[in-house]
């Protein structure tokens, strides 16, 4: 026996959720839409996967790797800082250069968490980004006679 459905085409809710809210970081219930057609409409939810944190994790990692070897790379007269803003960083000395680094991927990885059902960051940006560092880095590696 079948039964009729009993959703009404109008949405309960008088906004979709918030990028932020009071379950983004505790005792979330939404890793993504319920509804296919909610897809496109609801973007932020409160549970993320297993798979994202690694990703990010990993990320985070790669940026520290680059920015050590950045650093022991330009003290070994092996390379300059490509980047005219972090050149800027590193002539004011480590800190700044090593805060703002951190400060400028963690904004990137936040907002990659925060937007990880936008298809853009999720199919090209992240992968993009993890592709990019290891190149980095294998080219930093290249250049210390490493790889």
């Amino acid at each position: 026996m079948l039964t009729a459905e009993k959703r009404t085409r109008t949405d309960r809710r008088a906004r979709p959720s918030p990028p932020l809210s009071r379950y983004t970081f505790h005792q979330g219930k939404r890793s993504s839409a319920r509804r296919k057609e909610d897809t496109g409409k609801h973007l932020f939810v409160d549970l993320y996967g297993r798979r994202l944190f690694v990703a990010l994790t990993l990320l985070f990692v790669l940026n520290c790797v680059d920015a050590y070897l950045t650093l022991a790379l330009i003290e070994n007269d092996l390379a300059v800082e490509a980047n005219p803003f972090m050149d800027f960083l590193l002539e004011r000395g480590r800190f700044p250069f090593i805060a703002n680094k951190f400060l400028i991927t963690a904004t990137g990885i936040t907002l990659f968490c925060l937007l990880k059902n936008v298809v853009v960051v999720r199919k090209v940006l992240l992968p993009l980004s993890l592709f990019l560092y290891f190149s980095t880095i294998l080219y930093e590696l290249y250049l210390f006679g490493l790889a």
